[in-house]
């Protein structure tokens, strides 16, 4: 039982550890980012996230996978109402 729960413990920190670093580097100046490493950041900054937006056509993504979506549920939809005639 106790190995279960080492062994759990283990997973949260190889799998979360991970997940806060990029958290944690969306908020670093680029100077913090390539600097020596630090949990957690000096001056947190948001001007990151709108650099990101304008450095790709994130919109246009959004919309794409909203087209895809949209479409698999459609085919989904009706491959489920056909076999639902059988």
């Amino acid at each position: 039982r106790v190995a279960g729960y080492l062994g759990m413990a283990l997973a949260v920190v190889v799998i979360g550890l991970p997940v806060y670093w990029t958290l944690i580097a969306a908020f670093k100046t680029t100077a913090e980012i390539y600097g020596p490493p630090t949990w957690l950041p000096a001056n947190p900054t948001l001007a990151n996230f709108p650099a990101a937006w304008g450095a790709a056509p994130f919109a246009r993504y959004y919309l794409n996978s909203f087209i895809t979506t949209l479409g698999g549920m459609a085919a989904g939809i009706g491959g489920a109402t056909g076999l639902a005639g059988l």
